[in-house]
């Protein structure tokens, strides 16, 4: 009796979970398109522009080349897929002239760069660029630091940073010209632990805090942790878990206290913040089955929803839908960046789109 009273337990407890994940999935979702304004794909980025960061100048830092497959599972590259992974620059002033390619300097092994998220630091007095970027590099997860030279267009690379608490890196913010926030999208280094993270929604992602010197842990306890960005004013950090927005307030020594949360019912990757009013934009995915089938194969439609959210001290006080699009035309988005009337929306392996937001004017 009692063995039958177990079993029937654990089947409830396992269709129960089963339920939830096919909700959380989304199979019961359907998107409808939507735009701002006229919309065009930018072409000359069709290897992906998994990660975006604009300058209050209207400058954007674009991460392309994404090609590890470690968001299903494995950190292995993709060598199948030929592609490189690269750093180029868009103008939101100049919208009808393709991104440009960075170089990197020659002291800088190119080919064993790995991309994935960037933070970019301008120094508020002289104007100096430092960019940090995510690589899945074959000696460990890596942050790569440069120097940006606007004259030659060149990433001049200073270090190579790694330590034990990059596990899984997924996405970094400056926070500083040689401090940054990075986040573990997993907790585990084995392809079965971080499939059984995946798939039993089970909280061992983390933020990590690099201060210059040394690598501490400043958040934990979060289900695929992605997206980290600094609010304007450096006081908040924003962090993407799963469907969630989060909000934490930063103290001096770079330690974090959770201060709101929200669900915004779709899957979050990275995080967009207006540096004029403070707006986060998020780029994601509806439809979490498809992009798990898209990241395998890219012509598996994936839908996109961008979503304007509205902040005050650092609590989303509103929330808008601003695009969305069934597949059709971009899929697997993965950021949003707004400046002055234009919004631009990477994708994780695909074009990147632009529009002119005319639902605001």
């Amino acid at each position: 009796m009692y063995v039958k009273i177990v079993v029937v337990s654990l089947l409830i407890v396992i269709a129960q979970h089963i339920a939830r994940l096919i909700y959380h999935v989304g199979f019961h979702v359907t998107v409808y398109n939507q735009i701002p304004g006229p919309c065009r794909t930018i072409p000359k980025l069709v290897q992906g522009s998994e990660d975006l960061q604009t300058l209050p100048d209207g400058r954007v830092f674009i991460s392309t080349g994404y090609r590890s497959n470690v968001m299903t599972g494995s950190k292995v590259p993709l060598p199948k897929k030929n592609i490189k992974s690269a750093i180029y620059l868009f103008d939101f002033k100049t919208p009808t002239k393709d991104p440009v390619e960075l170089k990197f300097n020659k002291e800088f092994d190119a080919k064993s760069f790995s991309s994935h998220g960037i933070g970019v630091w301008e120094d508020p007095a002289s104007g100096e660029i430092t960019v940090f970027a995510i690589s899945h590099h074959k000696l460990g997860e890596t942050v790569e630091k440069f120097t940006y030279d606007p004259s030659s267009k060149t990433l001049n690379h200073v270090v190579s940073i790694r330590d034990p608490l990059f596990v899984n890196l997924n996405d970094v913010t400056a926070s500083g010209p040689n401090s940054f926030y990075v986040s573990n999208i997993w907790g585990g280094e084995s392809f079965l632990s971080r499939t059984l993270e995946a798939y039993l929604t089970l909280p061992f992602g983390s933020v990590v805090y690099y201060d210059g010197e040394t690598a501490k842990m400043a958040a934990d306890g979060l289900y695929s942790c992605n997206g980290v960005t600094l609010s304007p004013n450096k006081k908040f950090l924003y962090v993407a878990a799963s469907k969630e927005l989060k909000t934490y307030t930063r103290n001096e020594d770079g330690s974090l206290v959770f201060k709101s949360s929200i669900d915004t019912h779709m899957g979050i990757d990275n995080i967009g913040v207006d540096t004029e009013t403070g707006d986060i934009w998020l780029g994601g995915q509806p439809r979490l089955i498809d992009i798990i089938q898209h990241l395998d194969k890219p012509e598996h439609p994936a839908p996109v929803l961008v979503l304007k959210l509205e902040v005050k001290d650092g609590v989303v006080s509103s929330m808008l839908s601003v695009y969305a699009n069934n597949g059709s035309v971009i899929s697997g988005a993965s950021i949003a960046n707004y400046y002055k009337g234009a919004l631009l929306v990477g994708t994780i392996q695909q074009n990147l789109l632009y529009c002119e937001c005319r639902i605001f004017q």
